[in-house]
């Protein structure tokens, strides 16, 4: 335990953004140890995180319609929870952000998108969300979006047109491309066009 919290801890996803705006309950307060859900600051202090990607997934129930109010819906709680504990986490914009961040906190946060859904077929969408603070793009959920095919559709298809210029237009702005979910075509596709790593 004391290496963990001696080192440099990353995670790559959390999902509890959607907990701050959705529940059957009531929306999650970030900043307090929740009865439910799975992450809040509470629990990243605890477990020596130091840096975490939330995403901003819109939800299931909106990957056809709505995706990219979902996904503002989650940038916007991120923001509320950078204003309620601005000594407790910040937000990553940058490589400087990020090698800024010490054991002894504020958590770095880095805002991501999981699923092009939300640009809806937009560059200009992406651009608005790097604008936001958004530094990290899973290109796809599992479905079919105007991008691509995720892994849960079982079809060939590489990236779409709109896909490959979303990939291009992410390198020269600086976002991180994320290929969970993607098939296994459009993972061969995005590495033929990256030039550096992609997570």
């Amino acid at each position: 335990m004391s290496l963990h919290h001696r080192i440099f801890v990353f995670d790559a996803h959390c999902d509890t953004l959607g907990d701050a705006v959705e529940s059957l309950y009531r929306p999650r307060d970030l900043t307090q140890w929740g009865e439910r859900g799975f992450l809040d600051l509470p629990r990243m202090t605890a477990g020596g995180i130091n840096c975490q990607i939330f995403a901003c997934f819109p939800g299931v129930t909106r990957l056809q319609h709505g995706a990219t109010a979902a996904a503002l819906a989650r940038v916007e709680a991120f923001y509320n929870l950078l204003a309620r504990a601005p000594d407790r986490i910040s937000l990553v914009r940058t490589a400087r952000d990020l090698a800024q961040l010490s054991p002894n906190g504020p958590i770095g946060g880095i805002l991501g998108l999981e699923g092009a859904e939300a640009l809806e077929g937009s560059l200009r969408r992406l651009e608005t969300f790097f604008r936001l603070g958004v530094r990290n793009l899973g290109l796809a959920w599992n479905a079919r979006n105007a991008a691509c095919d995720g892994v849960g559709v079982g079809s060939a298809c590489g990236l779409t047109p709109f896909g490959r210029d979303v990939v291009a237009r992410c390198r020269e702005l600086g976002v991180m491309i994320d290929v969970s979910h993607l098939n296994a075509a459009g993972l061969e596709d995005v590495l033929e066009m990256s030039e550096g790593p992609v997570i």
